[in-house]
């Protein structure tokens, strides 16, 4: 299991509507998604929708398997080499931030699927995590709606800093 723990700008109810496939093209400059099932169209328990990013194996299917606003969101993402199921959880730090903790169980479904976990080293998911949510969050919403933007408050940890 991989964890992650953030602390954001903007309480829960700001910060949980934010973690959905259609939401996410507004602060992910390089998200891509087809929403394959939902009757609110947009997040909620049992959700599907894909992805397909050249860099990240092929294409996935994700469900949202637990959806409990503004504090908990289960996904289950697969494809033909791997699964992953991420569990974030959301809590009020104070009047105005969130505490977000973010957690991944990856399974290897084959051979290739082991590779491609082992080659998760921290580096590499730093690289990741710094590329789209963080690039994501400074290069659109704090440029577009500082109200409702979910600003990564620990950016010096990757040496960001934003004015």
């Amino acid at each position: 299991m991989r964890s992650h723990t953030m602390r954001l700008a903007g309480p829960p109810e700001k910060v949980f509507p934010l973690l959905c496939p259609v939401r996410e093209f507004e602060w992910i400059e390089s998200w891509a998604c087809e929403m394959v099932f939902s009757r609110s169209g947009v997040a909620e328990l049992d959700c599907v929708f894909q992805t397909d990013f050249a860099d990240d194996g092929p294409q996935d299917t994700w469900v949202i398997s637990r959806y409990e606003p503004p504090e908990r969101l289960e996904f289950v993402r697969i494809n033909a080499v791997r699964a992953m199921r991420y569990a974030i959880t959301l809590s009020r730090e104070g009047d105005s931030h969130t505490r977000a903790e973010w957690k991944q169980v990856l399974t290897g479904l084959n051979v290739e699927g082991e590779k491609v976990l082992k080659a998760l080293t921290p580096e590499n998911i730093s690289a990741i995590r710094e590329r789209t949510i963080i690039g994501g969050f400074v290069g659109s919403l704090v440029a577009n709606d500082s109200s409702s933007a979910m600003v990564v408050a620990e950016l010096a940890e990757y040496g960001i800093n934003v004015d």
